[in-house]
């Protein structure tokens, strides 16, 4: 990934964070569109993103 696209993968990451968790797709949708993988790119890092999961939550295998 290029120091260009990287910035706007993360400048979108953490407009997204600042959504309610229901709006969050819809927005980066939005604001990658058309570019998928951009899309791909931002959806991919918020689905594992959540501050309030424990080190041993969710599905391990």
């Amino acid at each position: 990934m290029n120091p260009k696209t990287f910035q706007r993968v993360k400048e979108i990451f953490e407009a997204a964070l600042e959504q309610d968790s229901e709006s969050r797709e819809d927005f980066v949708r939005r604001e990658c569109s058309p570019d998928t993988e951009l899309t791909r790119e931002v959806l991919s890092l918020l689905s594992h993103h959540d501050p309030e999961a424990t080190f041993l939550e969710g599905n391990l295998f």
